[in-house]
Parts: structure tokens; sequence; C-alpha cells
């Protein structure tokens, strides 16, 4: 509303945040402040020659694009909204200047020489909620918030949820079950009448157009979608280019083109990228994941573990290193616990040691607990690093105040060290000053 210069404003951020709709809102609240409201459908830059022609005949100008950014500029008091847009310079040709507001909604990032950028994010949580509790009232307040957590409160996929909710009397737990073994085909469903297509959709056009442009850029995407949905540091990502593959290898090593490949899925909004890291969200990870082949995902899940062991911060006693612990720790909890790689069994045992050496014995326990009951069936009471997270488990089990069960844990697993691997090996002293 700055009064005789045009305004720009481009709503940006990944698809199914709500960039159209919050457009559409804003078109209905004002549409009274202005002479003329119009609608553009901008992803494909050539038709909007044609659509600038029916706005000609509304106009009662000639039909041609000079004709009518002329005449706009000469009216004023209009709203025109280009949806979808691609880029700037699709849209530069497009803009009327003076007279009038313009409102452009993209999942491209890079508008800040021609638009005042929005960046569109999740809903919140009392928001989430309302939502799923609102068309789906036999939901309560616990089963709502649990479902908007794994959602990530993403406005399209809560809405999707809600709707087949709603239509299928599904509870929320057998919902949730089935987001986590069957997520992009459960996204797949059909999208509620507001919007143009579902989240998988969405995101399936999104990489499909990355992988045509860069297929450097979307083997990152693949990579990152196997990792947890806190920002992914950049030194876990280049932690062994060599495990990669040679293209994205030769990207790490050249600092320039590596910072124009994490762009890429920055400009797409794909992701968000800033001085911590890569971050997904997590609907964005497990539709990706799902679209791989058994064998991709589990060459991808193979470079991803190579990446985490390559990154190992050394030993969780040492207080400097604990912030790249911190760091680390959200995409170890990410990996394959249950039946990881054998080399990165003793990165998940080491970060047991840093989850109490922090004080949270708590954690430590519940994920201790689970590993050795899983790796004590696949692999043996006398594996090596079965008696490791035993010790773990024993250790949070003390600072839990449960003396009589850790002593009982840890006076059974030193036995076994001992005998495996020798009074004086060094894992066995450790146990045995503990």
């Amino acid at each position: 509303m700055s009064g005789e210069r045009a305004v720009v404003q481009a709503l940006h951020g990944m698809g199914g945040v709500g960039k159209t709709q919050l457009a559409i809102e804003y078109a209905h609240r004002f549409a009274g402040t202005y002479d003329l409201v119009w609608w553009i459908d901008s992803e494909q830059a050539g038709l909007i020659t044609e659509q600038f022609a029916t706005l000609a005949s509304e106009l009662d100008c000639v039909p041609t694009r000079p004709a009518v950014l002329a005449e706009l500029r000469e009216r004023g008091g209009w709203l025109l909204v280009f949806d979808n847009a691609e880029s700037p310079d699709d849209m530069r040709p497009w803009l009327p200047g003076p007279g009038g507001h313009v409102l452009i909604t993209s999942r491209e990032r890079v508008w800040a020489e021609i638009a005042a950028p929005i960046e569109v994010d999740v809903l919140a949580r009392a928001e989430s909620v309302a939502m799923l509790r609102e068309r789906v009232p036999e939901l309560t307040g616990p089963g709502a918030d649990r479902l908007a957590t794994e959602l990530g409160d993403l406005p399209l996929a809560i809405a999707q949820a809600a709707g087949f909710m709603a239509e299928t009397a599904m509870p929320a737990d057998e919902y949730l079950d089935l987001l986590k073994s069957r997520t992009r085909e459960l996204l797949a469903q059909g999208a509620p009448g507001s919007y143009p297509q579902s989240l998988a959709a969405a995101v399936d056009i999104t990489i499909s157009k990355l992988a045509d442009e860069d297929p450097a850029a979307a083997e990152l995407a693949n990579l990152c979608a196997f990792f947890g949905p806190e920002p992914i540091p950049e030194f876990l990502l280049t932690s062994a280019p060599d495990e990669l593959s040679d293209e994205l290898t030769e990207r790490i090593a050249d600092r320039l083109a590596w910072r124009q490949t994490l762009a890429r899925l920055s400009h797409r909004s794909l992701a968000r990228i800033d001085n911590r890291g890569v971050q997904f969200h997590r609907l964005v990870q497990a539709i990706l994941r799902d679209r791989l082949t058994p064998a991709e995902a589990a060459t991808t899940r193979a470079r991803t573990e190579a990446l985490l062991i390559a990154a190992d911060p050394g030993s969780s006693e040492e207080p400097p290193i604990w912030p790249r612990w911190a760091q680390l720790m959200p995409h170890v909890l990410a990996a394959n616990l249950v039946s990881p790689a054998p080399v990165l069994r003793g990165l998940i045992c080491e970060s047991c040691g840093y989850l109490l050496a922090r004080g949270d014995a708590r954690t430590c326990h519940d994920m201790a607990r689970d590993l050795y009951q899983r790796w004590h069936e696949q692999l043996g009471g006398d594996d090596d690093d079965v008696l490791v997270i035993a010790h773990y488990l024993a250790w949070s089990l003390h600072y839990l105040g449960r003396y009589a069960e850790a002593r009982e844990l840890e006076e059974n697993t030193l036995a076994r060290m001992r005998h495996n691997l020798g009074d004086d090996h060094v894992i066995a002293l450790i146990v045995a000053r503990r």
C-alpha cells in the first residue's frame, strides 16, 4: 500500500504449504478494494500470452502485451495474481509497473530482484490440531497432536489426512500406521478441492524437474531423505565424498559447484538451507524414499551410513566436541538402528555415551534398551557390540536410580566381556571400573 509505486510480493515455499490458498484468501478478503482482480496460471510461461489476451477483452483494449500493460498503468486499482511462477525472468516482462498490486506464488525462492519475497511456512501446531478436529470431530486432542507431528504441520498433508479420515472413518492410529509404511501411496490420495494436486504428486513433479535439470542435485536430495528431518550439517554431507557418485564427489571438491548444487535444492523449495545446514520436511523425505526402487533405496541408505561413519566426532566424553555430536544425533537416530551395518554399530553405541555424558539418561536408556533387545536376538549375547550396548544400558539404569538392575546387567556383561576379550582388554577394564 505504498502509494504511487506498484507493490510486487512473492509468496514462496515448498509444495503443499498453502501459497495459492493464501493468495486466494487475500483476493477474496480485499476484492472490494480493487477495480479489477485477475488470476494468471504461470507454471508454463508460454501460456501467459493467451491469458493476457483474455484480460485485454475485459479491459477493452488491443490483445497484445504492451497494450494490456499500458491500459493497466493508466487505470490503476488492480490486482494481478501470477500463480505457481517458475522464475523472475519469466515474470519480469509481464509486470505492469505503477498503479496496482502484483502477487506471485512460487516454489522458487529467488524473487528479491523484482518482488518482496515472503516465505510461507507450515502451520502452527494449534492451527493443525484445530483443522484436523474440525474435519474429524471424534479425533481427540492428543490424537490430533500426534497426527500433526507426523504430518509436520504441512497444510496440504493436514487437509488430505482430515479428508481421508472423515470419508473412510479411519481411526488416527490406523492412519499413522499407514503413514509410516505407505507414505507416498497414502499421500497420493485425492487432494482437497482447493488444491490442484496431492502432496505426493507435488513432490514427484518437483524432484522430476530437478532430476532433468541437475541429476547430481536430485541424488543429493535422495541422500538427504535418509537423514533426520532436523538440519543436516554440511560436514556430514561432505564427510566421505569418495562414497558418493563421481559427479557429487566432483561437486564437493569444487566449492562453487557445491554451493550451486545446494542452491538448486533451495530454489525448488525442496529444502531450507541456512547456517545450520540443509533441512527437509519429514513428509518430503518419506515421499522421496518411497520413489526409489528397493535396490536404489539400499544403495542410497548405505551411502548415508558411510557419511555418518566418516563424520564420527570421536570420544563422547570430550566436551569440546559435544556441539558436533548434538548436530549428528538426530541423523544417527534416523539411521537403521535395528539392523545397521556392522561398522555403524560402533557409532550408535558411542552416541549412547554422548547422551549419558550430557546427562540425558532417560533417552539413553530407552534407546539402549530397544537396541539391546533387538541386537541380542539378531547377534547373540556374546557379540561385542551387544555387550557394549548392554554396558550403556546398565550405565543408564544406574543414573536412573535402578541400582539392582544396573548391577545385575553389568556383572553379566563384564563376565561375558572377560570371556570374549580377556581381563586386560580396554573395554572390559572400562566396564569393570564403572
